[in-house]
């Protein structure tokens, strides 16, 4: 089945069990370890065991985007219980930046930022029309164990 591109517009590659990129899994994964000792200090009802999906790259060139979306669902979906995007790369902008439709609020893509949040229909979202430059993200999702 083709992608529709009017949702999502942009190049992915999962790197995760690729031999090529396996300093790449394994930063990625440290990187996650720590957020979650992290994440944990400020919701202590955020219990593990966890693990994660497995982690891919993607790039979004000049006027690709992703459409407003959530993470979690039914099915395959279900498990999903926190969402991590790290931002490889600063944005040249305008546009690119992680838009919360409830919270109101874009976070602006720098490299090294790593956000979390809940998949679930809370934190709607959307990757915004790059304007001008490229953007790399990671992606995984965590669940339960």
């Amino acid at each position: 089945a083709e992608k529709d591109r009017s949702i999502k517009k942009s190049t992915d590659l999962v790197v995760s069990g690729k031999p090529d990129w396996k300093d790449i899994d394994q930063a990625l994964f440290r990187s996650m370890g720590q957020a979650i000792l992290e994440f944990r200090d400020s919701y202590p009802y955020f219990k593990g065991p966890f693990k994660d999906m497995g982690y891919a790259i993607q790039r979004t060139l000049p006027g690709e985007h992703y459409h407003w979306h959530i993470d979690g669902g039914s099915h395959d979906f279900s498990q999903r219980q926190l969402v991590a995007v790290w931002y490889l790369n600063d944005v040249e902008g305008p546009g690119g930046e992680t838009e919360f439709l409830f919270q109101d609020i874009r976070v602006k893509p720098e490299q090294g930022k790593l956000v979390l949040f809940p998949p679930f229909w809370t934190h709607e979202h959307r990757g915004v029309t790059l304007q001008a430059g490229v953007k790399y993200i990671a992606t995984t999702w965590v669940v339960f164990a």
